[in-house]
């Protein structure tokens, strides 16, 4: 039977909408301990290409989606590791022989798993996979290495959007946080539900400025309680207005990444609206900042987003070269609520400059932003330019990784890293940082080598 494109894309979504959905099914299951670990074995196996059944890139990326929900459960090294240096399978007294079979089962468990890890590991390598589905893989054998850290965390660093609140309630005086304890007696105020109209409408629903009345609604009530100050009216200047706008189109146009997170479908309509217009080069730029406010999983699903606007001719080679340029000088900023940030971004730069050659990474300029405020006449800005060397040691260990030392040279004389890091250097302000990079970047005696470049 031949197949026609359409035809073939159709049913490639349907296969792939189905298959994820039973995957995700079993994994609740067995996180709520209602089939055995028997059974994501034996789905894994079979994803990941048994004695009768052949493995494709869907069941391939099925497969990382799957130990996206299971792994951290199924993968029992630490406690195998543990045992051995406890003697090994000998039951203690009090397990008695349930112990000892529980034990040789663990183990048993394990050894299957760590071949699935390596079955996967190999199809890093394999040219017949896609280059996308690789790079998935590469995320997950990363992933792993950290002890399937926890990206999902509820408490964390405050991000900018926090932040920012935080700092426009401080500049009214805390009314906002007054107002809000006060509402919580009362129930909704009239702001949550102006809110939640707005909201019915969808994710893409304009977002607008507004303004509500201090007599209005909830604060109404409490006319005879003078502890309570009337918000202060605010009056904003035409570039606090345009700084306004800006972060609504980000808002928008994060939220059509989101959608398209689960939906897999673009929104394409919604950069060509006159309220979300901007330049070629923002939309990347605001999707990038924006984007780090997000949970490092979402994060790590923009690159092909990104390729796939890219495909589509949002953007071109030059407006990716100059967002990226913006970008990096507010990176400083990012860093200190993004803590993975160096290797995230790094991620992205690889997927850009090496695994689909999108732009010139030459073209792209770190400039120095130093801190000018508040200086006096003798003093010199701050430069904080540490997060870049970051970021190089970071997308240089992932080249030698993946692509091997003679790889690494080649890219570093292509990419001009030379001359950044003798531009970089003399504004260092941690004195370690080149020691450190080996175990903050995982980065290579090489790596740090081609950092550490000599001043003339």
């Amino acid at each position: 039977m031949m197949w026609n494109k359409e035809d073939l894309e159709d049913f490639t979504y349907r296969y792939k909408k189905r298959l994820t959905g039973n995957l995700k099914f079993i994994a609740e299951l067995y996180k709520k301990k209602l089939i055995s670990a028997n059974i994501p074995m034996i789905v894994l196996t079979t994803l990941l290409g048994g004695a009768n059944v052949k493995h494709n890139d869907l069941t391939i990326e099925g497969a990382c989606t799957f130990f996206e929900k299971v792994g951290i459960r199924l993968d029992k090294r630490d406690k195998v590791e543990k045992l051995n240096e406890e003697g090994g399978n000998s039951p203690t007294k009090k397990e008695g022989k349930d112990g000892e079979g529980g034990k040789k089962s663990l183990v048993k468990n394990q050894e299957i798993f760590e071949d699935l890890f390596k079955t996967l590991k190999n199809f890093q390598t394999d040219e017949s996979v896609d280059s996308r589905v690789r790079y998935i893989i590469k995320n997950w054998i990363e992933t792993r290495k950290t002890g399937w850290e926890d990206k999902e965390l509820n408490e964390g660093p405050k991000t900018k959007k926090q932040i920012k609140k935080d700092h426009e309630a401080a500049l009214r005086g805390d009314e906002e946080v007054k107002t809000s304890r006060s509402s919580k007696k009362l129930g909704k105020s009239s702001y949550q539900k102006v809110n939640k109209s707005k909201n019915s409408k969808g994710m893409f629903a304009s977002l607008e400025m507004s303004k509500i009345d201090s007599t209005t609604s909830g604060l109404s009530d409490l006319e005879e309680d003078h502890s309570i100050p009337k918000p202060v009216e605010k009056h904003y200047s035409p570039r606090e207005l345009e700084h306004m706008d800006h972060e609504a189109i980000k808002d928008r146009m994060i939220g059509n990444f989101d959608e398209w997170v689960k939906t897999g479908e673009f929104n394409l309509d919604m950069f060509k609206k006159p309220e979300n217009q901007c330049s070629k080069d923002q939309i990347l730029e605001f999707l990038l900042d924006k984007l780090y406010d997000k949970q490092e999983k979402d994060v790590n699903k923009f690159n092909y987003y990104f390729y796939e606007l890219y495909e589509k001719k949002l953007f071109s080679k030059n407006n990716i070269e100059n967002a990226l340029s913006n970008f990096f000088k507010i990176i400083p900023d990012i860093e200190a609520d993004f803590p993975h940030l160096a290797n995230l971004f790094s991620g992205l730069l690889y997927f850009i400059f090496v695994d689909n050659n999108m732009a010139d990474f030459k073209k792209v300029k770190i400039e120095l932003v130093g801190d000018n405020e508040d200086l006096k006449d003798d003093e010199e800005p701050m430069y904080f330019i540490d997060i870049y060397f970051k970021i190089l040691a970071s997308l240089m260990t992932k080249i030698e990784n993946n692509l091997g030392q003679e790889k690494l040279l080649h890219f570093y004389k292509q990419f001009n890293i030379e001359n950044t890091a003798k531009l970089l250097k003399p504004f260092m302000l941690e004195d370690d940082l080149f020691s450190e990079l080996p175990e903050v970047q995982g980065a290579s005696k090489t790596v740090v080598q081609l950092l550490d470049v000599k001043i003339d």
